[in-house]
């Protein structure tokens, strides 16, 4: 397991007891992800090519997302009159499947997105709103 609930707490904020066991579990279903999505990450670590502390970021990150938002709610719409309200979920497991890699993590454990050498990144400019 690359993150505890006690990193979790010690990156975000104080926990109830009943959320660290919650954090325990997802910090270890999340490291399932990570390596299951980066299978060489131990390697990768042995070998120096990444350090324990990102990978234990990405980790905590992941938890903290689940966290913050346990029904997996996606969006919500809602209306005044005469009332309505429409919620759509992206998970229903608990949590656990709340958990995802978002791009630049994946990017932070792989190493792949960076630029390389003889590699060009254009940036077109924007252009001004006439109105």
């Amino acid at each position: 397991m690359y993150a505890s609930a006690d990193d979790v707490a010690a990156a975000w904020r104080p926990l109830t007891d009943s959320e660290l066991s919650t954090a325990e579990q997802l910090a270890e279903y999340a490291s399932v992800l990570v390596r299951a999505t980066v299978p060489d990450v131990d390697q990768r670590i042995a070998d120096g090519l990444l350090s324990a502390d990102v990978v234990r970021f990405v980790v905590v990150q992941m938890v903290r997302r689940a966290m913050l938002n346990p029904g997996g709610v996606q969006a919500v719409t809602q209306s005044a009159g005469p009332f309505s309200e429409t919620r759509a979920y992206a998970a229903t497991n608990g949590g656990s499947d709340l958990l995802s890699l978002t791009g630049q993590e994946l990017v932070l454990l792989t190493g792949r997105g960076r630029m390389r050498a003889g590699s060009v990144r254009l940036k077109v400019p924007s252009v001004p709103r006439c109105w």
